[in-house]
């Protein structure tokens, strides 16, 4: 683990970890350490809306839209923006929009 690593275990963290966790050290084991989860904004515009969309529109949507999206399906394997994205077209992230306003991304 790197010594930027937080110290907290997963909820399904070996023994050894959550013992190690419990007296302030890192995870000894990759897969036990906790992961931060994104949550969509429970406002987000669905699939079929961001489809009759423009791009200058979604560009112009709340920041708390622009979260990343792992694609591994790309080669190479990409973080892309969640809403910024046309047929045959994306952004990857942070886009213009995240970018620019990236404090509101995750804090509201």
């Amino acid at each position: 683990m790197s010594v930027k690593q937080p110290y907290f275990a997963d909820k399904n963290a070996c023994g050894t970890c959550r013992r190690l966790v419990a007296d302030g050290q890192t995870v000894e084991h990759e897969e036990c350490a906790a992961r931060a989860q994104l949550i969509e904004a429970p406002d987000a515009p669905s699939y079929e809306d961001l489809t009759e969309m423009t791009m200058e529109q979604k560009a112009a949507l709340p920041a708390r839209f622009h979260t990343p999206r792992f694609d591994d399906c790309l080669t190479p394997k990409t973080w892309l923006c969640a809403v910024c994205w046309d047929e045959g077209i994306v952004s990857s992230w942070p886009c213009a929009t995240a970018s620019e306003k990236g404090t509101e991304v995750f804090s509201r």
